[in-house]
């Protein structure tokens, strides 16, 4: 197996301060690029696991596909709330779903649905977003992710006893009572 070399980085996570002059990386003898930010599975890791940088990068996706949602509506020259949130959950919700498991800043997600159902129906930026997504009749999307994990551990419940991912889901819990996995499902 050859590594593009020109490709290849690395983060190194600390909790803070600056690499010392000695920290150098190496991979056959060749120097690594140490970097800041990685993007991994399209989510950005930060050296600090901070995830603001994750955060940005996915506010500005659902600025795009809000913007190419809000330009079809114009030119249809409708602001239905039903057809507004169909595009909405297909186009916009996965973006903002995606790897929520680990970086889950509340905020932002209900951000941008916030000033989508404002927009929807007409108000001002300052109208309080509970009014707006109340007269929307939505939920706070933060729901639908805080479900995800609990319906996936419900499906685990009723899968076969021979499916390999049920045998392995055992395995980890029986690895857990001995002591061996700290924290990871707990």
């Amino acid at each position: 197996m050859t590594v593009n070399m020109d490709k290849s980085n690395i983060v190194v996570f600390k909790n803070g301060g600056k690499l010392s002059k000695d920290e150098k990386w190496y991979f056959k003898n060749e120097l690594l690029n140490v970097v800041s930010y990685h993007k991994y599975l399209g989510i950005y890791f930060s050296n600090r696991l901070k995830w603001t940088c994750c955060c940005k990068t996915v506010r500005i996706q659902c600025d795009k596909a809000l913007t190419m949602i809000k330009h079809c509506m114009c030119k249809l020259g409708t602001r239905d709330i039903n057809l507004g949130f169909k595009l909405f959950d297909s186009m916009v919700a996965p973006i903002l779903y995606y790897g929520t498991e680990l970086w889950n800043t509340v905020k932002d997600i209900e951000t941008v649905q916030s000033k989508f159902c404002k927009w929807l129906l007409g108000m001002g930026q300052k109208i309080n977003k509970h009014i707006a997504r109340g007269e929307c009749g939505r939920h706070e999307l933060y729901v639908n992710y805080v479900c995800k994990p609990i319906k996936y551990f419900l499906h685990l419940q009723c899968l076969d006893d021979n499916r390999l991912t049920k045998l392995y889901y055992r395995m980890m819990l029986k690895m857990n009572e001995y002591g061996r996995l700290i924290g990871v499902l707990k």
